[in-house]
């Protein structure tokens, strides 16, 4: 299979290169210390995401927070509404035929940009049988982590494969320009922390950036940093204050804690999006929470769901507003809540393999567990080398 790069600049100049892949440790030379790329233009061959597109279409996979879902919804959003469908494709879990017939909208469009294939697996066979349906002139895109189930789409060249490159250190610096901070600054502190491979994805880098321009550096170790983040994100203001406007204050750290028994919930059903409580009847494709009525109480469950860390995605259904979120409060939710003993049991099968839902979360838990830090080592161990856990 032939695979590409893709550079995280600006979407009209998002550059792909042929039959190259790297990472965070490629031998190659194009990566320092800090684990971020020098200068990927020194690779010869780039093309951009808008020629890739305009070819056949393509899949770009990417690591969680590398910007995939924001460069699929920028592409859709710059090409326009007659042009682009945008399909969100966790929203159709449960709902295999549903999905079908939103692909079969964009008959008379140019391109079907598709995003959170990872989130739901599943959906792939559908996937396949609506792109089937539409016409060669058609462009697909689909944009994913790298899972098993991309193979369908790019067997035998079908689609090409992107691999989508982290930051560079001159998009950090112009990332701190942006923000008011000072980019060499910001720069030093997080090669001196280790923190590279964190602050070379786009969302990672955002959250840092806040911290450190608000005054009080990066302290703290990668664990903390992410709670930090999250705490900041559980006290930005209700979406929809005016519907709780009577009810007691929710704090952060309420929203946090609660945050993390919901994550857990979500881990243990295989599912990924939320419905509010005081919504009847349950929705397909959802966790009914209100079976969990012991756990929550149900007016500070709803209003939590307002807060930054979760996005709305229609009707009264929610989901957490990145992956990376979902995973670290999910670790940290198995961690707090189930007794150390059964946690081998809920993360790995028999053969000592980790279940694909908690393969981006395990690292949290296996640092604080050395017989599974051990047996993740022993079979998998890109699990914890790839893992921002890996920066504690």
């Amino acid at each position: 299979m032939q695979r590409y790069l893709i550079e995280p600049s600006k979407v009209d100049a998002r550059m792909v290169h042929h039959e190259h892949t790297f990472s965070f440790g490629d031998k190659g030379g194009l990566l320092d210390e800090c684990g971020f790329l020098r200068n990927p233009r020194w690779v010869q061959g780039l093309k951009t995401l808008e020629d890739v597109a305009n070819e056949r279409g393509a899949v770009i996979i990417a690591e969680s927070g590398l910007g995939k879902s924001h460069i699929a919804r920028e592409f859709a959003g710059e090409k326009g509404g007659e042009a682009v469908l945008f399909v969100d494709v966790q929203e159709y879990r449960g709902d295999p035929s549903a999905l079908v017939a939103a692909i079969c909208e964009a008959q008379d469009k140019q391109y079907i940009c598709l995003d959170g294939l990872d989130e739901a697996p599943e959906l792939a066979s559908a996937i396949a049988r609506g792109f089937g349906m539409l016409p060669s002139s058609v462009k697909r895109l689909i944009f994913s982590r790298g899972i098993p189930e991309l193979r369908q789409f790019t067997a035998n060249d079908a689609l090409p494969m992107y691999s989508l490159l982290p930051l560079t250190q001159a998009d950090v610096i112009s990332l701190a320009k942006d923000a008011h901070v000072d980019g060499k600054s910001f720069l030093g502190e997080v090669t001196a922390k280790g923190l590279g491979p964190v602050c070379a994805k786009p969302l990672e880098c955002g959250a840092l950036l806040e911290m450190f321009k608000a005054g009080n550096g990066l302290r703290g170790n990668c664990d903390e940093l992410r709670k930090r983040m999250i705490l900041h994100l559980c006290a930005e203001n209700e979406k929809d204050p005016r519907r709780y406007s009577s009810s007691a204050a929710v704090s952060p750290e309420m929203c946090f804690s609660y945050a993390k028994k919901i994550a857990l919930i979500l881990k243990l059903s295989g599912l990924s999006v939320i419905k509010r409580m005081d919504e009847m009847p349950p929705v397909s494709g959802a966790v009914d929470f209100a079976q969990y009525g012991d756990l929550f109480e149900v007016s500070t469950f709803d209003r939590i769901l307002l807060r930054g860390l979760f996005l709305p995605i229609g009707a009264d259904r929610f989901r957490f507003a990145h992956i990376t979120y979902f995973d670290y409060l999910a670790a940290h939710g198995l961690m707090e809540c189930v007794a150390q003993k059964n946690w081998r049991e809920i993360l790995m099968n028999g053969e000592g393999m980790v279940y694909p839902q908690w393969e981006n979360a395990v690292a949290w838990v296996a640092l604080k567990d050395e017989e599974i830090y051990n047996a993740v080592f022993t079979r998998q161990p890109e699990l914890l080398l790839n893992s921002e856990a890996a920066s504690v």
